[in-house]
């Protein structure tokens, strides 16, 4: 997934023009990535849980394949690597605003998943001026795909 923007971690706004066409519909992608590699990481992690009470002393040990420990490990790594790769992708990607409050307010909506409202209450900004910032900041990112 991280080289998919132009490997060795190099942002290239050429492929994200050609496959995304606008800098919100990237982000939201990078978003939906992140969430859906957490949500992995949650579901294999909850496997783990019941594997290990499988092997609890009361249970017959040999009716759990115990290899499910290291292979679910295995992937929790393999995802947690590809989600801090996907979203060191964003970050790199945002971090072409000059603006810190433009580069917040998409760092938490995009990186984080924080909704809208609970960004202008952690800014202790309205959410017109938000909504105003944040429309500026997708402009001037789109103007860098161009």
């Amino acid at each position: 997934m991280f080289n998919q923007s132009g490997g060795g971690g190099v942002l290239n706004n050429h492929y994200i023009k050609r496959n995304y066409q606008t800098a919100e519909v990237y982000l939201q992608a990078v978003c939906d990535s992140i969430l859906f590699m957490r949500e992995r990481i949650e579901t294999i992690r909850s496997g783990l849980s019941s594997t290990q009470n499988d092997l609890s002393v009361d249970r017959v040990q040999t009716s759990v394949n115990i290899n499910r420990i290291p292979d679910g490990i295995a992937n929790i790594i393999k995802f947690e690597n590809s989600l801090s790769n996907k979203a060191a992708e964003g970050m790199r990607f945002i971090g072409q605003l000059e603006s810190s409050d433009m580069r917040r307010i998409l760092t938490l909506r995009y990186i984080c998943n924080v909704q809208m409202k609970d960004i202008a209450v952690q800014m202790g900004i309205g959410r017109t001026w938000l909504y105003e910032l944040w429309n500026n900041a997708l402009n001037v990112l789109n103007s860098k795909l161009e």
